[in-house]
């Protein structure tokens, strides 16, 4: 084995919840009906954003991207005392200085766990 790549997101901080809070939070301050049936399907089965569904609704991007900005600092708290999920502190000090080690995400880089107060003492800023 080279190295280890961990994805954020479900495997080492369960952030979901979060993330779809705060999306349904800014969507219902656009007038957009947002439940968890929904996020599955666009958002996670589909893959599209879930602003595409104020932008069908007439909503204008100028309010679009001041709800995305919203949404994001509200996941931002909402995440801030996010805890790893069971276990995986032990496993990254386990395998740390045997294997090289990173975080993968496509969460923004201050989201993820190696900037909450959930970050492993293996997992160094170098390899976030």
């Amino acid at each position: 084995m080279k190295a280890i790549l961990w994805d954020n997101d479900g495997v080492l901080v369960d952030t979901e919840r979060f993330y779809f809070g705060a999306s349904r939070a800014a969507l219902e301050r656009l007038g957009v009906d947002f439940d968890e049936a929904i996020y599955l399907e666009h958002c996670l089965r589909r893959g599209a954003s879930c602003f595409d569904l104020a932008r069908a609704r007439g909503v204008g991007e100028a309010e679009i991207e001041a709800a995305r900005a919203a949404r994001d600092a509200d996941y931002a708290g909402r995440i801030a005392g996010a805890e790893l999920i069971p276990g995986v502190r032990e496993t990254l000090a386990a395998l740390h200085g045997r294997v090289p080690m990173a975080v993968v995400t496509s969460s923004q880089p201050h989201h993820s766990c190696c900037s909450t107060s959930a970050r492993a003492p293996a997992a160094s800023s170098s390899s976030c």
